[in-house]
C-alpha cells in the first residue's frame, strides 16, 4: 500500500507491502526490510536485519509519531493517499470507503441510516499490526455497511458507502 506523507516540510511516497510479519519499505530510493509484531495498543516490536527496537506509535489521524528509541518521527498523512485514510475529500454523489490494505475488520462503528459528519469514522480495520479507523471525508448519510466485525477484506474492498444527505433523502420516497 501507499502512502503519501509530509515529514518535516517535505513531501514523501511510503510504498509498504507484507506478507505475514515481514515488511518492506521504500521511499525514496531506499528500501527496508523488517519483521513487526504488536507489543500492545501502542507499542511494536521491530527487528531490522539482527537489530531490535520497540517503537512507541501515537495516532490522531492523519497525524502520527513513532518514537524509535531516542528517535522520533511526527508525519501526517496527506490527502489523496492511498493508505491509511482510505477515502479522499469532495464530490457530490455517493462516495465509496475503501479499504486502503488488506485486514481484518475489527468493528463497524456506524450502522445504515446514520447521519455522518466530516470525519466521523465508520469501520476499524487492523492490518500490519495496527488498527486504522476509517474515517467519512464529508458530511452525509451512511447509506450502506458491506463488511461485518471478523471479516477479512482485500485492499481496495469497498467497506461503506455515503450520500449526501439530500440524496438519502431522495432514495427514501
Amino acid at each position: 500500500m501507499k502512502f503519501d506523507v509530509q515529514y518535516k516540510g517535505r513531501a514523501i511516497r511510503l510504498d509498504i507491502t507484507s506478507e505475514d510479519s515481514l515488511y518492506r519499505l521504500e521511499y525514496e530510493g531506499k528500501k527496508i526490510g523488517f519483521r513487526c509484531e504488536r507489543i500492545d495498543e501502542s507499542c511494536l516490536s521491530i527487528m531490522i536485519g539482527e537489530k531490535s527496537y520497540e517503537a512507541h506509535v501515537h495516532a490522531a489521524p492523519p497525524a502520527y509519531g513513532v518514537q524509535l528509541q531516542d528517535l522520533s518521527y511526527d508525519f501526517e498523512v496527506m490527502e489523496g493517499g492511498t493508505g491509511a485514510a482510505g477515502v479522499r475529500r469532495g464530490g457530490v454523489g455517493p462516495h465509496r470507503i475503501t479499504a486502503p490494505m488488506p485486514g481484518k475488520v475489527v468493528s463497524v462503528l456506524r450502522a445504515p441510516g446514520d447521519a455522518l459528519k466530516e470525519g466521523d469514522g465508520v469501520v476499524v480495520i487492523e492490518a500490519m499490526k495496527m488498527q486504522n479507523e476509517l474515517r467519512t471525508p464529508r458530511a452525509g448519510t451512511l447509506k450502506e455497511i458491506r463488511v461485518a466485525a471478523g471479516e477479512t477484506v482485500e485492499s481496495g474492498a469497498v467497506v461503506a458507502i455515503i450520500v449526501p444527505a439530500a440524496q438519502a433523502k431522495t432514495d427514501a420516497v
